[in-house]
């Protein structure tokens, strides 16, 4: 099987722009591509005008690593 793809198999997958061998990862940030290579999410790299890879994380995922806003004391009702 070859780590290239034609693009997304799976809507919840996104393409994710490799800019000067980094890409910018919705979990970690800006991250050499090599990271993404061990990473579970990875599902190859997809052909197009611009090369991107594509990450398997899915929205559901990122949305609960997301941590709520402490409020400061000047927010909080007394």
């Amino acid at each position: 099987m070859s780590a290239r793809t034609t693009g997304r198999k799976d809507p919840s997958e996104r393409a994710l722009r490799i800019e000067r061998g980094e890409v910018v990862c919705p979990r970690r940030g800006i991250v050499d591509i090599e990271a993404c290579w061990v990473c579970p999410e990875y599902r190859g790299l997809a052909d197009g005008r611009v090369e991107s890879l594509v990450c398997g994380l899915s929205d559901d995922v990122i949305a609960g690593a997301f941590w709520p806003l402490e409020r400061g004391p000047s927010s909080q009702r007394a």
